[in-house]
């Protein structure tokens, strides 16, 4: 039956252009509120990625506060022993994607779901119990597949979808965090178990095979000069310092009595959303640019930790808990609009993020680094200093490496001009969106005897009209429908085709070509076919 649903979703491997998750068969009047998605599509997306999130809260905290009693402590030995599995699968999760070990399928995933129900019902009958330490390795474990499963499912959806669905998730899982320590411990039981099956079914319902998850390889020369490196390093730098620093300052004496100032973490918070998620949306060279609010948050945090004032020191603290909150929520849709955007691997890359992104290890450096600080040095001022050089560092020498990989005149595929445009774009320039490349027919550089011309169309008609697509999609920013009805189109075929061939209405084919002829500035067929071709 779910073969049968599915049987017209756009799913494809790494280089083509559909993506999960878009309007099927199940479209009432095509897409939903323009965003190329079906609204119980986009209805799986949110709560599925809201139960995840809230779930991986609450395992973090060992359901603490949730489904046992206690006091929460980062440095006991279920939480290293959580978190050490949790980053133990990424590591292979990204290797596999690397080497192509494995492909995670409906199976692995199902299994997944059943280990972290198990946990989540264990902790809450005896979390310390014999068991206790199995219980951690597999919760530990699953959650991270379920985490590493939902990024990939995220990124093969266009950025519109991406921002909608997390920000809708965000929504499901505040209610299931901040209501689960409210209600009975049953009810509360109840739902982290119905949290973590959702995960899993939602997965199963929008990739019913897990196409998104295919092991797409190692990055090779081409895709690595086409990877935002910049955006990636300071992204998860922010993240990470920010989370270590606000471990520090739990240890330091003079935070045990003062109160986070909690008007600066909703200012924080909300405008660091805000403003990543308005970027992601408006501006063409977003991929090069969406970290700058999460620096500045944090850029917030250290300025005012630096005066030995009180309440600039609460102030201080209130945007290092921002930062830590922007962080763990925006590495979601960030990372999956790059990975959408950006016509690289994915599976490699989804691990390796999710990896560095996590906020146990820096929580645990943090603690450790703040509980081994002597007493003369306990002062949030020198820790945020040095914090602030860091950054500048990395910051500055990921700047140099970045701009010396694009200049590298044995990339194959990429021209002096190629990285030249690459070269304004990474600086912040007026760039277009991905990777951009020299169009069919545009003369370069010469590139040497043993360099193939970057100019040079593809041999098949069709591979050239689904790169020119591709191209076009990423400098207009097409929709994955837009995309598929476009490749279709330009090849000639009638609207009633088209409309068989991805199971939609011809209404729907009919709203997707008038917005494409309306994004690229043509006014008909002929006009669309000769500005691709």
């Amino acid at each position: 039956m779910l073969k049968a649903v599915y049987a017209g979703a756009a799913t494809r491997e790494y280089g083509s252009k559909a993506r999960l998750g878009t309007a099927g068969n199940n479209d009432v009047g095509g897409a939903f509120a323009g965003l190329g998605v079906s609204a119980r599509n986009l209805a799986l997306l949110a709560i599925g990625f809201g139960c995840m999130v809230g779930y991986s809260r609450m395992l973090t905290l060992g359901f603490v506060g949730y489904l046992s009693n206690g006091v929460f402590e980062s440095t006991d030995l279920w939480y290293g022993l959580r978190s050490g599995a949790t980053l133990a699968m990424f590591a292979v999760l990204a290797l596999a994607g690397w080497f192509r070990w494995f492909k995670v399928g409906t199976k692995t995933l199902m299994l997944a779901s059943v280990g972290a129900i198990a946990s989540a019902i264990v902790f809450a009958v005896d979390s310390s119990g014999a068991f206790g330490w199995v219980v951690a390795l597999v919760g530990g474990a699953s959650a991270a597949m379920l985490m590493y499963v939902w990024l990939l499912l995220l990124s093969k959806q266009s950025v519109k979808v991406i921002v909608v669905s997390t920000l809708a998730g965000l929504a499901v899982s505040g209610a299931i965090i901040m209501g689960v320590p409210r209600i009975d411990w049953a009810l509360a039981l109840l739902v982290a178990v119905g949290s973590a099956f959702m995960v899993g079914a939602s997965a199963i319902l929008l990739d019913h095979d897990l196409a998104c998850c295919a092991p797409d390889g190692p990055l090779d020369k081409n895709s690595a000069v086409r990877v935002p490196w910049l955006t990636l390093v300071m992204f998860l730098m922010c993240s990470f310092v920010g989370t270590a620093i606000y471990g520090i300052a739990q240890h330091l004496t003079w935070l045990y009595d003062w109160q986070p100032n909690y008007i600066a973490f909703g200012v924080g918070a909300c405008s660091g959303i805000a403003a990543t998620l308005a970027l992601a949306l408006r501006r063409r060279a977003w991929v090069h640019l969406v970290w700058v609010p999460l620096f500045a948050v944090l850029a917030l945090a250290l300025a005012c930790s630096c005066f030995a004032i009180r309440d600039f020191i609460r102030v201080g603290v209130g945007f290092m808990l921002a930062t830590v909150f922007c962080a763990h929520f925006l590495h979601w849709p960030v990372f999956s609009s790059l990975f959408s955007a950006m016509r690289i691997p994915r599976s490699f890359l989804a691990g390796v993020v999710l990896f560095f992104a996590n906020g146990s290890l820096a929580a645990m450096l943090g603690d450790a680094v703040g509980g081994a600080l002597p007493h003369s040095m306990q002062n949030l001022g020198g820790v945020a200093g040095i914090a602030a050089i860091a950054l500048c560092v990395v910051f500055f020498s990921t700047l140099a490496a970045y701009r010396a990989l694009l200049g590298q005149g044995d990339i194959p595929g990429i021209t002096e001009t190629g990285a030249e445009q690459l070269s304004k774009s990474a600086g912040m320039g007026d760039g277009g969106e991905g990777a951009l490349k020299l169009e069919a027919g545009e003369e370069g550089p010469e590139l040497g005897p043993d360099k193939p011309e970057a100019s040079a169309a593809p041999a098949d008609p069709l591979a050239f009209l689904q790169k020119r697509i591709d191209d076009l999609s990423v400098e207009y920013g097409l929709t994955p429908r837009e995309s598929e009805v476009g490749f279709l189109t330009v090849q000639g075929f009638s609207c009633g085709y088209i409309a068989e061939k991805l199971v939609v209405s011809e209404s729907t084919v009919r709203f997707h070509q008038k917005n494409l002829y309306r994004k690229l500035d043509v006014h008909s067929r002929n006009e669309l076919i000769e500005f691709v071709q």
